[in-house]
């Protein structure tokens, strides 16, 4: 499979083996925590994400764009861009 360059620069994070919704959402969010300004995640789920994008507008406050792939039933693929480095220093400071 050849990627484009962005794809290239792009984080996987597969939620399909995740132990429940708490887990699924620690992971994304230490993987978008670790995203560089203008970087990209894949998340793909066998769960719906909407909680995910909930959480992360009430976290990441504006610091992210999200498009989706897939929308189920069996299978959800979002790609999340990290944006707005002033919104993201307010969620990298948090615990």
């Amino acid at each position: 499979m050849n990627l484009t360059p962005s794809e290239q620069r792009r984080t996987f994070v597969d939620l399909r083996r995740a132990a429940g919704g708490r887990d699924a959402h620690s992971t994304s969010l230490a993987a978008f925590r670790s995203l560089d300004a203008g970087g990209a995640m894949e998340v793909t789920s066998d769960r719906s994400l909407e909680p995910l994008y909930f959480e992360l507008l009430v976290e990441a406050d504006g610091a992210f764009d999200w498009e989706y792939f897939e929308c189920g039933p069996t299978l959800w693929r979002a790609c999340v861009s990290r944006r707005n480095p002033g919104a993201w220093s307010q969620l990298a400071a948090r615990p």
